[in-house]
């Protein structure tokens, strides 16, 4: 492993034990939380967040596939497997299905 690809590593899973921390202690309501009409909720970034890593980690720098679609979490979260959310409404983000952070976590998780 190259040194560029040690600190990425370390610089990513620093960043996701703290998003960890900061998250286990939020309510539903509060991970759907938007602080405007026109902003995206807790909820949708972190699996937006998930979502650009695994498709930017897996698929283009590592070359494999990206899980959201191998291992199946597009059809258990009941999202469209294309696509990461980018361009995405405000009626979209709102549209998504209510998942529960801990499993938004475990497919960030499972991307890493």
């Amino acid at each position: 492993m190259s040194a560029l690809q040690e600190a990425l590593q370390v610089g990513f899973e620093a960043y996701l034990q703290t998003l960890k921390r900061v998250l286990e202690d939020l309510t539903p309501a509060e991970a759907r939380w938007q602080p405007t009409i026109h902003t995206n909720h807790i909820a949708w970034l972190l699996w937006h967040m998930a979502r650009v890593e695994d498709w930017w980690v897996n698929r283009f720098l590592s070359g494999y596939t990206e899980v959201w679609t191998a291992e199946g979490w597009a059809s258990r979260f009941g999202m469209a497997p294309e696509g990461n959310g980018a361009g995405q409404t405000v009626e979209e983000v709102r549209a998504m299905p209510e998942i529960p952070l801990a499993d938004l976590l475990a497919y960030f998780d499972a991307a890493r």
